[in-house]
């Protein structure tokens, strides 16, 4: 599928701080969540940090990557797919089934049925999770997130529709000059429009950070060239990533952070082999991400009768979820991913 109209070089170095910053981005979520349905205050400034725009730009800056190197339009697909959906379905399993259990032997005895089980399963299968995303009667009055099983799933939805149209986007690549720029410019002009309205669409934010991604990636032609003359410690990278993603919660604007956190990410180190490898246990972003809230369900009415403080819910959370994405990417992900995928390691 590589076509020289684009000429975007090579593919983009394998030395970069993506791996890690979607893994502090997968932890700001459990922060966030875990606030919210454990009644925990929020701690330093991640609950306002755009953490899914940032995750849903990084996603087209790496997946229009993984399009333009695949075979054919069927290989892509299938790449995706199976980077996707072993997991999302072995947690939605996982998940109805262990707050299943639990309901139907809880001393509150919570109204629960086998029928509402498979409902749930049903909607979350072909991915409308949010038409019933409980298993017990939801009491008048109370948001249906309050009960819902997994509060997470739904934006998978959107990334396989933002991976559908990515073929689209290309074929109109190939035939509009300078396609790629115009479309990073557009989108982040966008993005710095509409982001500051709170009436506007999540959606539409979204995609416009999915189009972002896509068009400086295709686009690095002209920009990436500029970064050869830099070397920076591999610790001032990480650091930097860091800095730019808490700043970005208020501080720095969306349309600015996704270009500067696409520099930093990429910014050559002076040693390589001394990078931070945030990957080397398994690709724990997406795990984490998918098991956290079903985590959180599980281990509130724990840890409120253990007497823990509260300060200590997101470490623990973070950790449970870290330890369940361990088992899950090493037992279930990398069964089904090619072995030159990025995220496949061997064993």
């Amino acid at each position: 599928m590589k076509n020289d109209i684009y000429k975007i070089g090579d593919r983009f170095s394998r030395s970069n701080e993506f791996d890690s910053l979607r893994l502090f981005l997968a932890c700001c979520v459990v922060n966030i969540h875990v606030a919210y349905l454990m009644k925990n205050p929020e701690y330093l400034n991640f609950g306002k940090i755009p953490a899914l725009s940032i995750f849903v730009f990084l996603s087209g800056l790496l997946v229009s990557e993984s399009y333009y190197y695949s075979i054919s339009i069927l290989h892509y697909t299938k790449k995706r797919l199976r980077r996707i959906l072993p997991a999302y379905f072995t947690i939605v399993f996982l998940g109805g089934l262990t707050l299943y259990l639990i309901n139907l032997f809880s001393l509150n005895r919570y109204e629960t049925s086998l029928f509402a089980l498979l409902k749930y399963y049903f909607f979350s299968s072909i991915f409308l999770d949010t038409l019933y995303p409980c298993i017990k009667k939801i009491p008048e009055g109370i948001c249906s997130q309050t009960c819902a099983i997994n509060g997470s799933l739904y934006t998978v939805r959107y990334e396989l529709f933002f991976y559908s149209i990515l073929p689209v986007i290309f074929f109109v690549g190939k035939k509009i000059k300078f396609f790629f720029p115009l479309l990073s410019v557009f989108s982040l002009g966008a993005l710095s429009i509409y982001n500051n309205y709170i009436s506007t669409d999540p959606r539409l934010i979204l995609l416009l950070c999915f189009l972002s991604g896509v068009g400086i990636s295709m686009s690095r032609g002209y920009w990436m060239n500029i970064l050869k003359r830099i070397k920076i410690y591999s610790s001032i990278r990480f650091s930097l990533v860091i800095l730019i993603t808490i700043l970005s919660g208020g501080y720095i604007p969306l349309f600015i952070t996704l270009p500067l956190l696409t520099i930093i990410c990429l910014c050559p180190t002076k040693d390589p082999d001394k990078d931070f490898n945030a990957i080397k246990f398994g690709d724990l972003s997406y795990g984490i991400y998918l098991i956290h809230w079903p985590l959180i369900k599980v281990l509130n009415p724990l840890l409120i009768s253990s007497g823990i403080p509260k300060v200590f819910y997101p470490m623990i959370i973070i950790i449970s979820s870290a330890l369940g994405a361990i088992f899950l990417y090493w037992h279930i992900e990398r069964k089904f991913l090619y072995r030159d995928n990025h995220y496949y390691i061997k064993s």
